[in-house]
């Protein structure tokens, strides 16, 4: 048992989602990074700036959101701080992304460098208000340590050239984010607050499906409305009940002394997984052939990899039945190779989907959230997830049997 439990849930303020407005803005100018894909071409450079940029975007909001969690408060001195000296320069940050970074790069990595100096001078601020409590002073040590290694990197950027400069970069953020893996011990004597945090956690995913909602409503236009863009939304829909399942509903929020690294962590490939999802929907075209179906499947692969990594934390009632998720891995994990063989058309495009995939999502989370509720009767709980996981497999086993018959579902 560590040494301090917090007791009550901590409150989203309005400064935090006013301060989350500029990653909207943010993530949509990152999900266009990867513009050559509309021609069918992966560009190496394209895709270094893409991943620099997303880790640099998220990792700003991430220490910010932890700062806030342990130390901050809702008064004059972090309103200053987030709105008055960090939104200017992610305005100009995010205002300036595009596939051609190269010669803007200085900008953008001192405006990075500015936001990262505001964040290490709030914790050598949270250091001295907390003289008192040494755990407290030892954890804000630690983490004004992998704030120093962020801020070397943003520097040493400064002094190359070319795409070195951009790797440095990338290079000092990832370092930071993975050395904080050194100091869970800390951080679960300074437990999360773990209430706020997943609030905080599920608004930037909501961010980030809104963009995919965004790029699904392209195929309502008249001239590319189909069947299958209804499909499209669907599948939206489904990732959304996917991760509200498991964040909404199976979670436990009162579990004592988390460092909240691992949730956090888990969710850098929730919102990769995602956005590789609308890039793919962004740039829907022959030119791109099996290489946008690879990078669905790519991104749904992250996403759930990431939604299902925070299963050990889900309430005892909740916790989930191996048999049912293998189930629904193994389902997804053969998809791939169908559309590599039978790619289905939607108004001259390639979609994204099959009709199937949808329901087949969207069943998987309904059976989930059916295995939870009731999971909750007593004496209930083996028995029914037995039976769901049951069904479940043979369930796919049925549509899998069909769609060997007839090759492809065509509408």
């Amino acid at each position: 048992m560590g040494e301090k439990i917090i007791e009550e849930a901590k409150k989203v303020n309005l400064t935090e989602l006013f301060y989350d407005l500029v990653f909207v803005f943010g993530i949509s100018k990152i999900t266009h990074v990867l513009e050559s894909l509309d021609k069918g071409i992966f560009s190496w450079k394209e895709i270094i700036i893409y991943i620099v940029v997303f880790v640099c975007f998220i990792n700003v909001w991430n220490v910010q959101t932890v700062y806030m969690n342990r130390y901050g408060k809702h008064n004059l001195l972090h309103i200053i701080s987030m709105t008055v000296f960090q939104m200017p320069a992610l305005v100009f940050m995010a205002a300036n992304v595009s596939s051609d970074m190269e010669e803007s790069w200085t900008a953008f990595t001192l405006a990075l460098l500015w936001i990262a100096v505001i964040q290490f001078l709030q914790y050598i601020y949270a250091y001295t208000q907390n003289k008192n409590s040494e755990k407290d002073r030892k954890l804000i040590f630690d983490f004004l340590k992998l704030l120093f290694i962020r801020l070397i990197g943003i520097i040493s950027s400064l002094f190359l050239s070319g795409i070195g400069r951009i790797l440095l970069t990338g290079f000092g953020f990832i370092l930071s984010i993975l050395g904080a893996s050194f100091f869970r011990k800390d951080m679960a004597r300074v437990p999360i607050n773990m209430p706020h945090l997943i609030e905080r956690l599920t608004l930037l995913t909501i961010i980030t499906l809104g963009e995919m909602l965004i790029a699904a409503a392209d195929f309502f236009e008249i001239e590319k409305f189909s069947v299958y863009s209804v499909f499209i939304l669907f599948q939206v829909v489904a990732l959304f009940l996917f991760y509200i399942t498991e964040f909404d509903h199976a979670i436990d929020e009162e579990l004592p002394c988390q460092s909240g690294a691992g949730l956090t962590y888990n969710h850098y490939f929730v919102w990769f997984g995602l956005n590789l999802c609308t890039i793919d929907l962004d740039y829907a075209n022959e030119a791109m052939g099996a290489s946008r179906i690879i990078m669905m499947f790519l991104g749904l692969f992250l996403f759930y990899l990431g939604v299902f990594n925070n299963a050990h934390l889900n309430k005892k009632s909740h916790k989930l039945d191996k048999k049912t998720d293998d189930s629904f891995c193994a389902c997804l994990s053969i998809r791939p190779w169908q559309f590599l063989h039978f790619p289905v058309r939607c108004s001259g495009d390639y979609s994204p989907l099959y009709p199937d995939d949808c329901f087949g999502n969207g069943t998987f989370c309904i059976l989930r959230n059916t295995t939870f509720s009731e999971g909750n009767q007593e004496g209930n709980d083996l028995s029914v997830k037995g039976k769901i996981a049951f069904s479940l497999e043979k369930w796919y086993k049925y549509l899998k049997s069909k769609m060997g018959e007839s090759r492809i579902i065509r509408w």
